[in-house]
């Protein structure tokens, strides 16, 4: 539940151009079960996705806005893709002044970037409306054009035109960077991936991670340093967003963020409502805070690579991104 009442925001790209793949609404778990036509649906046709701005009121989902013509777009047991997820408070600022910030959570596979997408989410909530997307490569530009902060959290961008977008618009960025050894053995254990797949995904986050880790809006916080280890780590975050984080406010956000915390979090998503789940793998996502089935589990372990991968192909990591890292042994 956001400041402002049980009520939260969702702004989906739906791909039916590709209904192989991506994610569905699990029927009978909030969205795909009871969705009520409370309002008018706001769609926008391009190239075979539609764009479809959805309210979440207590738990029902609500198509808001915009042409009601355009629910026929609508399916009622499954999207194929959620590109660009948000959970939304819709006030503006007390003084009635329209606010509108950007920030872009950029990360390597791995590199604890979901942690610090929830610090980011939970420290900017304090102070008004938020925003929240994932985008791999779409960005829905009309979404940003609400006043609050837009928190916007990536790997790898497919879309030069996206990335370019985000770069005019963020005004502070955060890149989360990590041993891309440990990055593509996380993908291998945890996605599935076979290593060639890996390795293609990696190398595309870290070249994008790394031409904005010197950019001065950005703050570079690498897996390694344990910026996520300690509570003292979320006061550096604060700063770089302009923000006085209280004592007691870091602690309570460090709590809810360790480890036991998430896993206990990740257990209840099957009974959550709201939840996406991927219609190959069976992966679910909390759409509010982007943690995933395949986060639980695991353990944080620096340097795992050299029980994962062979020395061929920790080889060949080093040798595509020997631009981009000084590798150790």
């Amino acid at each position: 539940m956001g400041p402002h009442g049980d009520r939260s925001e969702l702004v989906v790209l739906v791909d039916h151009s590709s209904p192989a793949n991506g994610w569905i609404y699990r029927r009978g778990h909030g969205f795909g079960g009871n969705v009520t036509d409370g309002g008018d649906l706001h769609s926008d046709q391009r190239d075979g996705r539609v764009l479809v701005l959805v309210q979440l009121v207590h738990g029902a989902l609500r198509i808001a806005g915009g042409d009601n013509s355009g629910a026929r777009h609508r399916r009622d047991d499954e999207y194929d893709r959620a590109a660009a997820l948000s959970g939304a408070d819709h006030d503006r600022s007390r003084n009635g002044a329209a606010l509108m910030k950007v920030v872009w959570c950029l990360g390597l596979y791995a590199s604890a970037s979901t942690w610090l997408f929830n610090v980011v989410r939970q420290m900017s909530a304090a102070k008004g409306p938020v925003f929240t997307y994932f985008t791999a490569g779409d960005i829905a530009a009309a979404a940003f054009e609400r006043n609050g902060t837009h928190i916007v959290k990536s790997h790898e961008i497919g879309d030069a035109e996206a990335a370019a977008w985000l770069d005019r618009r963020a005004e502070r960025i955060f890149v989360t960077v990590r041993d891309p050894r440990d990055s593509v053995s996380s993908l291998i254990l945890y996605h599935g991936f076979e290593f060639a797949r890996a390795l293609e995904h990696v190398d595309q986050a870290a070249r994008l991670c790394v031409s904005f880790a010197g950019d001065p809006r950005s703050l570079l916080l690498p897996y390694e340093s344990g910026f996520c280890q300690n509570p003292e780590g979320l006061q550096k975050i604060a700063s770089h967003l302009g923000l006085a984080l209280g004592e007691a406010a870091r602690n309570a956000i460090f709590a809810g963020l360790q480890r036991q915390a998430v896993e206990s979090h990740i257990a209840k998503l099957p009974s959550l409502p709201g939840v996406l789940q991927d219609r190959v793998s069976g992966d679910m996502l909390d759409p509010q805070t982007h943690w995933h089935t395949h986060h639980a589990g695991r353990t944080g372990e620096i340097g795992r690579w050299r029980q994962v991968l062979s020395a061929a192909q920790a080889e060949a990591i080093e040798a595509k991104l020997q631009g981009c890292f000084t590798f150790g042994t």
